[in-house]
C-alpha cells in the first residue's frame, strides 16, 4: 500500500460519492461498502463489478485487449457486442420493400416496416389511449408511464429505457469513436456530434441528393425528398445508385466524395485534430428505415 502524506486529501473515487479521507487504511475499509452490491473488482484497476462477466468486459477495456476478430476485414474489436453490429456492414439487405426505397437484413424487420405503410395502429396504451404500429414502440411508450429502465450499464450503475440509449452510453466507458469524418481525421462517438462537425465542411445543408441538386439540413428532409423520386418512377435509378441506403454515416461519406476538387483533395478541409484516434470499428448509425409516419396519440 502506497503511504500518503498525513495532510493529503483522499477523495472516494466512486461514483456519486463525496467521501474524503484523510488516512488511506480508512479509505480502503470505506471502498468495502462499494463492493457490497459489487463483489468482483477488476485485478487491473480495483474497480468493483456486480458480475464476473461485467469484469470480462471491462478488463478487455483496462487492458486494451481487442480478441473479437472481423473474418471479413481484419478489424478487432474489444466487445462481442462491437464485432456483432461491426458484421452487419459486410451484409447486404436482400429483403426489398415495394413501396419505398427500404432495404431490411432480415424478413421480419421488413414485416414490421410495411405496417408504416398501411398505418394499421393495433397496438394501443391502455393508460392513455395512445395508439402504435409496432408492439416495440407501444412498449418503449409505456416506460414513460412507469419509469422503468431495463437496460442496465454493466460498467456503472446507470439503467436506460432502451438497447440504442444503453449503446450510447456504453462509448463513453470505452472511449470508441465509430463515427468518422471522411473529409478530415476527426472521429466521433456519436452521430449527433458528426452531424455537427460536417457543416465545418457543407455548411447548414450537408445532405445532398445524388438525383438532383437539392441539399437539405436534415437527414429526414432527404428521406423524404427521395420518397418523391421513388414514387416518381425512378426506383431503378435509386437501387443502381444505392442512394437509397439512408444512413448518416454513408451520406456524409457520398458527399464527400461530391465535394472533391479536381486534385482529388478534399475542399474546406478542416485542421488536423484527430488523427491521434484509432478508429477500431465503423458503426453505421441504425437510421435506415424510411421515416413513412411519426408515432403520436390518436
Amino acid at each position: 500500500m502506497r503511504l500518503k502524506h498525513p495532510n493529503e486529501a483522499l477523495p472516494c473515487h466512486y461514483r456519486k460519492c463525496d467521501e474524503v479521507f484523510f488516512d488511506e487504511a480508512k479509505l480502503e475499509e470505506h471502498k468495502k461498502f462499494h463492493l457490497i452490491d459489487k463483489p468482483y473488482p477488476c485485478p487491473n484497476c480495483g474497480k468493483g463489478f456486480k458480475t464476473p462477466y461485467a469484469i470480462k468486459v471491462h478488463s478487455n477495456q483496462c487492458t486494451g485487449h481487442t480478441p473479437y476478430l472481423c473474418t471479413e476485414c481484419g478489424k478487432a474489436f474489444s466487445y462481442s457486442s462491437s464485432l456483432h453490429q461491426h458484421v452487419l456492414r459486410h451484409k447486404e439487405k436482400s429483403f426489398a420493400c415495394d413501396m419505398c426505397p427500404s432495404k431490411f437484413h432480415a424478413k421480419i424487420a421488413l414485416k414490421q416496416h410495411m405496417l408504416t405503410h398501411t398505418k394499421e395502429r393495433k397496438f394501443h396504451c391502455e393508460i392513455c389511449g395512445s395508439r402504435f404500429t409496432m408492439k416495440h414502440a407501444l412498449m418503449k411508450h409505456n416506460m414513460t408511464h412507469t419509469d422503468e429502465r431495463p437496460y442496465p450499464c454493466e460498467l456503472c450503475d446507470w439503467r436506460f429505457r432502451t438497447s440504442y440509449h444503453l449503446s450510447r452510453h456504453v462509448r463513453t466507458h470505452t472511449g470508441e469513436k465509430p463515427f468518422k469524418c471522411t473529409h478530415c481525421d476527426r472521429a466521433f462517438a456519436q452521430t449527433g456530434d458528426l452531424i455537427k462537425h460536417s457543416k465545418t465542411h457543407f455548411g447548414d445543408n450537408p445532405y445532398k441528393c445524388e438525383q438532383c441538386d437539392a441539399a437539405f439540413r436534415l437527414m429526414t428532409d432527404l428521406r423524404n425528398h427521395y420518397k418523391e423520386h421513388f414514387q416518381a418512377g425512378e426506383k431503378d435509378k435509386l437501387d443502381q445508385s444505392k442512394a437509397f441506403r439512408f444512413t448518416v454515416v454513408s451520406t456524409l461519406n457520398r458527399r464527400a466524395e461530391q465535394e472533391k476538387n479536381l486534385d482529388g483533395q478534399p475542399v474546406n478541409q478542416a485542421p488536423d485534430e484527430g488523427s491521434e484516434v484509432e478508429i477500431v470499428q465503423t458503426i453505421l448509425a441504425d437510421l435506415s428505415e424510411f421515416p413513412m409516419e411519426t408515432e403520436n396519440k390518436s
